[in-house]
């Protein structure tokens, strides 16, 4: 026998709608990294300036960017976590 296996639409819960992004949220995040690019781009020209070894060469200062980004990642993309607790009524 074949049973009927009805499909029930859940409403998302709020912890789940965090995560979503919105048009607000994709701004931050556009903003944040537009800045967060910049600091990094400035503070790689002013330690290549000072003469800071690796920073010489094209593949130094990208290998360090590559870090910065790395490291500032979850900080950028905080909004989009989902939470993983649930609050207690």
């Amino acid at each position: 026998m074949v049973e009927n296996k009805s499909v029930k639409q859940v409403e998302k819960t709020p912890v789940q709608m965090a995560g979503q992004p919105t048009l607000g949220k994709m701004v931050r995040l556009f903003l944040k990294s537009l800045i967060l690019a910049v600091i990094f781009v400035i503070l790689i020209s002013i330690l290549s300036t000072l003469g800071v070894p690796y920073l010489d060469t094209m593949w130094g200062k990208v290998i360090v960017l590559g870090i910065l980004w790395v490291i500032a990642y979850p900080r950028i993309m905080r909004e989009f976590r989902t939470s993983t607790y649930v609050k207690s009524k």
